[in-house]
């Protein structure tokens, strides 16, 4: 079990002490109530911390903030991820693009249908990347994204979920190294 105090004296930060799935004790519940106040969400069976830590796009396209989530079970309480308002499933992003007519090398291009400044890139490997042409930043899709590519009247082609890499081997510009659509 997971205790508020052990979290305190570790030095970490919430998501670095918390995995999925953890139980935690009933301080670490009450400091999710009252850290900002009031909580997102605060039932018999679901605790969201208020605040909320980035934005995803859901599946229907809209942006939505996360929340950090402890869900209730058989009487114990357990971190659920970071979840959408009044969900304890972690929340899945959904990127839709389309496919441009360039290609660089032998990587496929494609633009974000809801930033145009927001541009990605797919190498043979099925390895993503974003570059946001605005801040001339790059790097990495986080693994687990889904990714949607549609047709030029907004009709879905195919569904991919981006896998995880070494991101060790990818360089990066600029401090902020999340794409665009993952700041709040």
């Amino acid at each position: 079990m997971k205790t508020f105090q052990e979290f305190k004296k570790s030095g970490k930060t919430l998501s670095e002490y918390l995995l999925l799935g953890d139980e935690v004790d009933k301080e670490m519940v009450r400091y999710f109530i009252n850290v900002y106040t009031p909580a997102q969400t605060a039932t018999s069976r679901l605790v969201q911390m208020a605040g909320g830590h980035l934005k995803f796009r859901n599946k229907h396209g809209k942006m939505e903030r996360i929340f950090a989530t402890l869900r209730k079970n058989g009487g114990h309480w357990y971190y659920a991820g970071l979840c959408f308002s009044g969900e304890s499933r972690p929340a899945v992003h959904h990127i839709f693009m389309r496919k441009r007519g360039s290609h660089i090398g032998n990587m496929n291009w494609f633009v974000n249908i809801h930033d145009a400044g927001c541009e990605y890139l797919i190498e043979p490997e099925k390895r993503w990347f974003y570059l946001d042409l605005n801040t001339q930043s790059y790097g990495p899709i986080y693994a687990g994204t889904t990714l949607h590519i549609l047709d030029e009247n907004g009709k879905q082609l195919s569904q991919e979920v981006a896998q995880t890499f070494d991101s060790r081997l990818v360089p990066f510009s600029g401090t902020d190294r999340r794409p665009p659509e993952f700041r709040v």
